[in-house]
């Protein structure tokens, strides 16, 4: 039994490590890219389905399973977030 959740806490490590470039590198810009905004919410996603998966073959601590679910959910929010804001200040095309 893996209870220690070391697989877990690699994909934890992976993905936080994604989500922080991935929001650099839309800070950078000057107008916030849509489409690293669409891959944190993609992560957010995996961090939802990870739990499920690692689960299967490595049973994890119930905490660490449930923190790795509202992170997701809440980058999935926060992502969806920023998609409108992009969206707004982007001019309308004719």
């Amino acid at each position: 039994m893996q209870y220690a959740g070391g697989n877990a806490a690699a994909v934890n490590l992976i993905s936080g490590l994604a989500v922080a470039a991935a929001g650099a590198f839309a800070l950078a810009g000057p107008r916030g890219f849509a489409g690293l905004q669409s891959g944190s919410a993609l992560l957010g996603a995996w961090l939802i389905i990870a739990g499920p998966i690692l689960t299967r073959k490595h049973p994890i601590a119930d905490s660490m399973y449930w923190s790795d679910s509202w992170a997701g959910g809440v980058l999935i929010a926060l992502a969806a977030a920023s998609l409108a804001a992009v969206a707004r200040r982007r001019p309308a095309r004719r």
